[in-house]
């Protein structure tokens, strides 16, 4: 017998054992990236962050920390299919890595639920994970049971993490939420759940409509209508909803109420609201009970039934933080600021601004723009021509990503036609910006000789 075989044949055996026992130590080594350099990339803009990325993986193809990074970049681009595939490579490449595991479990999970494929996503989070990403397992899951109108699954999955004040709670978990413990009739739970929203983000659109649902089955009539006009009346502001149904909805309500019906004050109060009687308004509601969102409403007829009064402007002022989404509240306020001694363009320019993008098409967006307009001694048409920054914003970004160009920029480049107002130099930036796009240079070309000659001096420049 070769007695160096025999060694030879020992050392297999010894190096075989110790690769099964200990998996990562006969592993291909791995060029892993360094903790700063990966920080130093989470800190770009998105678009380099991506870049950055794919460099390092052609630097260090077999590492499952840059693979998960690039899951991260593209999940947050909402790329959902590339970012499952490199999600899915973190995973497979992860090891005993517990920690990178769960992250790329997590990931994986969330890009299933962003593709709208919950069912994998549900499967993907019963791998589970370290105790350190478990609770985003959960608040996935709960997200994904109520996507599957699964509301006791979501529920239970709530309750496991339910803390108001933990960041990864969206606004839409407060709805979601809310809206399972009602379809499962805790309407305490709900109205706790919708009352944490209203503190920690305010007003929302149909949280009136939830909260009356839980107030009606709580058996408190009153609150259940006026909850349900808060939305209502938002409804009537930002264009969903006439304000002749608003009122024959009321009037169909009050029939059906006995005449000593504990809510009748509270429909005769809605009614004069909508009517626009004011002082009516401001005598009913001395006697009734306002729960914490409803506490707009008595603001709002304060200031429009005594529009002079300072305080009660103030105190409609004080609640622009917790109802920054109520559309009617900005009718109220223009309302009475005309009569404040500093009523001008830069001192009404936030408040006409939101009230604008709330409701660009409905009443109370209206009202914001003819006054924005009157306050920079616009004319009608040009009034109707102005956008604001967020405006000029967001359609730059659809002429951008493709959409038709002559309601996007081509709305953008009306605005230069207009005389020199706080909005000119956004226009100017967002065309310049979006000139780099030769489908977007070209039609500026096109449009040059048919311009108004002011804005044709503008564009002119930056060709």
């Amino acid at each position: 017998v070769n007695l160096s075989s025999i060694a030879w044949f020992r050392a297999s055996i010894v190096a075989l054992a110790v690769c099964l026992l200990v998996p990562t130590a006969c592993a291909k080594p791995v060029n892993e990236p360094s903790a700063a350099s990966l920080d130093a990339i989470r800190a770009l803009p998105r678009e380099q962050r991506v870049a950055a990325l794919l460099e390092l993986e052609k630097e260090s193809p077999e590492s499952a920390r840059v693979q998960l990074e690039l899951g991260l970049a593209y999940g947050t681009a909402e790329q959902f299919v590339t970012s499952e595939r490199h999600f899915r490579a973190a995973y497979q490449g992860a090891g005993r890595d517990r920690e990178l595991r769960g992250q790329a479990i997590l990931g994986l999970a969330n890009a299933h639920l962003g593709q709208g494929e919950l069912r994998e996503a549900l499967d993907a989070a019963a791998e589970g994970g370290p105790e350190s990403v478990e609770p985003s397992l959960a608040l996935l899951r709960a997200r994904a049971h109520f996507l599957m109108e699964e509301p006791a699954d979501a529920a239970a999955a709530y309750d496991e993490i339910w803390d108001p004040d933990w960041d990864a709670l969206a606004q839409t978990d407060f709805v979601q939420y809310a809206g399972a413990l009602l379809a499962g009739g805790n309407f305490e739970g709900a109205d706790e759940v919708l009352t944490a929203s209203l503190r920690r983000y305010g007003y929302t659109s149909g949280m009136g409509f939830q909260l009356s649902a839980a107030a009606e089955a709580a058996g408190r009539q009153s609150d259940s209508v006026l909850y349900a006009f808060l939305d209502s009346f938002h409804g009537v502001a930002i264009g969903t909803l006439t304000a002749p149904r608003l009122r024959e909805n009321l009037l169909l309500l009050r029939e059906g109420l006995g005449e000593f019906d504990s809510a009748m004050r509270a429909l005769d109060y809605a009614l004069a609201i909508a009517d626009g009687d004011w002082g009516n308004a401001a005598e009913l509601q001395a006697g009734l009970r306002f729960g914490e969102a409803a506490e707009v409403l008595p603001a709002i007829v304060g200031v429009s039934n005594s529009p002079e009064d300072a305080a009660l402007r103030e105190s409609a002022l004080d609640l622009l933080p917790g109802f920054t989404a109520y559309a009617p509240l900005y009718d109220a306020l223009i309302r009475t600021l005309r009569n404040d001694d500093d009523y001008r363009f830069a001192s009404m320019r936030s408040i006409l601004e939101t009230a604008i993008v709330i409701a660009a098409d409905g009443p109370a967006g209206r009202a914001a723009r003819s006054e924005m307009g009157r306050l920079l001694n616009f004319n009608e048409d040009e009034t109707r021509r102005m956008l604001t920054n967020t405006e000029i914003a967001a359609l730059g970004n659809a002429a951008a990503g493709g959409s038709a160009l002559d309601p996007t920029l081509g709305a953008i480049l009306a605005v230069l036609g207009l005389p020199e107002h706080p909005y000119t130099q956004t226009a100017l930036a967002a065309v310049m910006q979006l000139m780099r796009l030769p489908r977007i240079r070209e039609y500026v070309r096109s449009w040059i000789p048919g311009a108004p000659p002011e804005a044709r001096r503008r564009v002119e420049t930056l060709l």
